[in-house]
């Protein structure tokens, strides 16, 4: 016969061992309770993305003709810098914003013998190039093409799955020497030396009998103010702006663009209200 003792520490072994195993349970419980939820999860978002057609292997995304139906819908941001120095570089501005017309660079303003759409090439003479970029309050962009700050950057909400924009593609920059002169010996217009990576560049190649393409009224989404514009342009620029109904956006006094506009079109509602233009 066991002594009393025996029995004791025999049940209190077991009833240890059954503490054990339910606090296993316990916690393979909770384990699978927040595997079933991540894959409650997971199958939502598989379920989304299948619904939206994209693909779930990794795709290329440096061209628009890679993109799943679905994405080409979807609209996306675009930047253009323009100087805004004289009375002739404000009409391409007004241009845009007022009749939301773009003008289309003929071949023959491509004369970079390391670009892909040289005039010096066959085939190019009758096409031309509306470029965008996708950076925006690039430092090195305002004073190429924003006139030392002394211009406007005008940002677009366009639509890729749309005409013109169905054909608008990233331009492709390549760090290969050889690969980038064999590019460039075919005159792709959408190989550029690795060099200008920092321009982040779209392209639009047209036909020459396309001098202007007419974008929605909706696509100008903003126009932002060089820290340096003039302030006669400025004023000029509010007015236009106010009479579109597009949002204007200054520099802040830290010198960064804000995220959110800072001076709307409401900063020029004295100009709507007596309808006459600025001096």
């Amino acid at each position: 016969m066991t002594s009393g003792q025996e029995r004791f520490d025999l049940y209190h072994s077991r009833f240890t061992c059954c503490t054990m195993v339910a606090n296993r349970l316990k916690s393979s419980a909770i384990i699978w309770k927040r595997y079933s939820r991540w894959q409650l999860v997971s199958n939502r978002r598989r379920g989304i993305r299948k619904n939206l057609g994209i693909d779930l292997e990794p795709l290329v995304l440096s061209s628009v003709e890679n993109w799943p139906v679905r994405w080409k819908m979807m609209n996306r941001i675009f930047y253009k810098y323009r100087p805004v120095q004289t009375d002739y570089h404000l009409s391409f501005v007004q241009e845009i914003i007022a009749e939301r017309r773009l003008y289309v660079a003929p071949a023959m303003h491509f004369s970079d013998p390391f670009d892909g759409f040289s005039r010096s090439e066959a085939g190019t003479a009758s096409r031309g190039i509306l470029s965008f970029t996708e950076h925006r309050d690039n430092k090195l962009l305002w004073a190429y093409y924003g006139g030392w700050y002394r211009g406007v950057m005008i940002e677009f909400d366009l639509c890729l799955g749309t005409e013109p924009f169905s054909e608008l593609r990233r331009v492709e920059y390549l760090p290969d020497q050889s690969l980038l002169a064999e590019r460039l010996q075919k005159s792709d217009p959408f190989s550029k030396g690795a060099e200008f990576a920092h321009e982040g560049e779209w392209r639009l190649v047209c036909k020459m009998d396309m001098t202007h393409i007419t974008i929605p009224d909706a696509a100008i989404a903003s126009v932002t103010l060089g820290p340096s514009l003039d302030n006669n342009y400025k004023t000029r620029l509010q007015y236009i702006c106010a009479q579109e109904g597009v949002r204007v956006i200054e520099y802040s006094s830290n010198g960064t663009i804000p995220m959110i506009s800072s001076s709307s079109t409401a900063g020029s509602d004295r100009y709507k209200q007596n309808g006459r233009p600025p001096p």
